[in-house]
């Protein structure tokens, strides 16, 4: 594809939390849906346009949709404090989505449709709809009946976002990215049925299974969501391929980045010093306990880098900056918008693809990043994968310093040379925590390497307003050649740092 880099990388296997015992009610109703899966695998997809909804509906623009609340007395109750509330079909979110109640014993009851569930708003107004008209998904809550916030919203697509307390959503994840980034457009599978398994006595643990179609592949995904001050989701996924695709996405994570710290800067007219769901991907393999890539606006055409990898247990997109004077937006509160972690079961290879568009907007999710198996699977095939999902804020737990900010501008405001050298430039990248010292006396030193242009004189630096520590140097280019930088810290012979990656 035009535009992509490969970075071969080598970037281990930390364990993850206990695996709880098995819920044997839930593994029956995956073992159904697998089956189901499975079955649909072997036939044609037949879903297509079907079940389309009334024309009140379809037309429904953004503050129409809003205007659709569900009443939170007619909420679903399950186990010990998790109340779920369902989505009303509408504009943009036409795909009916049928929903079981599994209880503990006895046989999955189907939640019908009755517009007395709703607020409909003025846009609706006096509305009749038929029973069978579904719904496009659902909102778990977990608490008392006073205090209930809200953790995980499933709706659209395969699409479903976390939050812990405190925080607002951002990125999402989805169950699958299939030919992302390629044309024809990205196919985008949908789940069609939800079954929300009542919980264990006692437990905050709560199951929800999947059933997954679309053109090229289906699917069954059993979600175990544990809210709280970091919300985690155990994911266990089966996806089957119905024919063959040319990118096949696993544990794909879709985030927003407008404009940040980093360039191109003449992109964006905006009082908002900074506009993002997250600011970079972050990568964590047996051999790198940490590998830092900033995302990118502003580029003349999309972009795919693929990272290969040996031995990957996390992978994610961060937001790292954590400051209101960095965005400036009461409403958004990107400052309080949770990065997403996927950490594996088990070690795997192969490549991380992070694909980037250029937007002109915040409104367009236009940063994804995936495990891409190699070699593809063929038609008829199945792949498993098991990881969690864990929201981060301002806490996250690293094992060495943490990328914090990457800033970048014209060397001649540093280094005016004698003559103006429009594409030479200053690139800073700042790092806090983990065992850097703190002290500015202390014996610390950077590693810059490019894959084309010179790096000039790199300058290390303590910062004592954040207790952190900064390198920065000049790039000169030479031509077009593609770039690739990378950066990190030593201290005492031994890396104490992430290893900043950057591709302008």
């Amino acid at each position: 594809m035009k535009g992509a880099i490969l970075l071969v990388m080598t970037v281990a296997c930390a364990a993850r939390p206990a695996t709880p015992r098995r819920d044997v009610v839930a593994d029956a109703v995956f073992a159904r849906v697998l089956a189901e899966a499975r079955s649909l695998a072997e036939q044609e997809f037949s879903r297509g346009d079907s079940d389309p909804m009334p024309e009140v509906l379809a037309n429904l623009d953004y503050q129409g949709y809003r205007g659709i609340r569900f009443r939170s007395s007619s909420a679903i109750q399950l186990g010990d404090g998790f109340s779920v509330q369902l989505f009303h079909r509408g504009g943009i979110y036409d795909r009916r989505v049928d929903v079981f109640v599994q209880p503990r014993e006895g046989e999955a009851r189907k939640i019908g449709y009755d517009a007395s569930l709703f607020e409909l708003g003025p846009a609706l107004a006096g509305q009749a709809f038929p029973a069978d008209l579904g719904f496009a998904g659902l909102r778990v809550h977990h608490g008392t009946p006073a205090h209930a916030p809200e953790y995980l919203v499933m709706q659209g697509a395969s699409y479903f976002r976390l939050v812990g307390d405190g925080q607002s959503y951002g990125a999402s994840a989805r169950a699958v990215a299939v030919d992302t980034g390629l044309p024809p457009p990205e196919e985008f599978p949908e789940f069609f049925a939800l079954w929300l398994v009542e919980p264990e006595l006692g437990s905050r643990r709560l199951p929800i299974v999947a059933l997954l179609d679309g053109p090229s592949v289906t699917g069954a995904l059993r979600f175990v969501l544990e809210p709280g001050t970091t919300t985690a989701v155990d994911v266990e996924a089966t996806i089957f391929v119905r024919k063959p695709v040319e990118r096949l996405g696993l544990a794909p994570l879709t985030s927003m980045f407008w404009h940040g710290s980093n360039g191109p800067a003449d992109h964006s007219d905006d009082y908002r010093p900074q506009t993002h769901d997250s600011d970079g991907l972050l990568l964590r393999t047996r051999a790198e306990p940490g590998a830092y890539r900033p995302l990118v606006n502003g580029r003349a055409t999309p972009r795919t880098s693929a990272f290969r990898v040996e031995d990957l247990y996390a992978f994610g997109l961060m937001q790292r900056e954590r400051h209101f004077a960095a965005y400036q937006d009461v409403e958004g509160r990107q400052e309080a918008r949770p990065g997403l972690l996927v950490e594996l079961a088990k070690p795997w290879s192969g490549a991380v693809h992070l694909y980037e568009i250029p937007t002109g907007n915040e409104y367009l999710d236009n940063i994804v990043a995936y495990l891409q198996p190699e070699p593809l699977p063929r038609q008829g095939e199945r792949i498993d994968l098991s990881y969690r999902i864990s929201t981060v804020g301002d806490d996250e737990q690293a094992p060495v310093a943490r990328v914090v900010g990457t800033h970048i501008g014209p060397v001649d405001r540093l280094r005016p040379p004698d003559e103006p050298q429009p594409t030479w430039r200053i690139y800073v990248v700042d790092w806090q925590g983990g065992a850097l010292p703190r002290d500015d006396k202390a014996s610390v030193s950077a590693v810059v390497t490019t894959s084309s242009g010179m790096v000039v004189d790199p300058v290390v630096q303590y910062v004592p307003q954040t207790g952190g520590w900064r390198v920065w140097f000049e790039h000169r280019p030479v031509g077009d050649a593609p770039l690739e930088l990378r950066a990190y810290l030593e201290s005492s012979g031994r890396q104490v740092t992430e290893t900043w990656l950057y591709g302008p």
